[in-house]
């Protein structure tokens, strides 16, 4: 499994008029779900779906919000959706 940084845009497909948030991530090529921290589901105004259990690097284990629904894309890809989707209305 590999880890990879970079810059994504985060956006909640829910609130259409609501800026996407810029952020670095770590991605793992062996990961399941996208893990954001509260400030980020805060700024995007996501809902809690769900709870779920995670186990955390010191092997606790901890109950955390399941939110969404969330848009994720790096900003290359953002802009050329954002380009196709306007040339597409003109």
């Amino acid at each position: 499994m590999g880890l990879v940084n970079g810059k994504l845009l985060l956006k909640n497909p829910r609130l259409p008029d609501l800026d996407p948030v810029e952020v670095v991530a770590m991605a793992d090529s062996g990961a399941l779900h996208l893990c954001i921290p509260e400030h980020i589901q805060i700024q995007l105004r996501l809902e809690a779906i769900d709870s779920k259990e995670v186990t955390l690097a010191d092997g606790s284990k901890k109950l955390v919000p399941y939110v969404g629904p969330i848009e994720c894309a790096s900003k290359i890809a953002w802009a050329l959706r954002e380009r196709l989707s306007w040339e597409i209305r003109s």
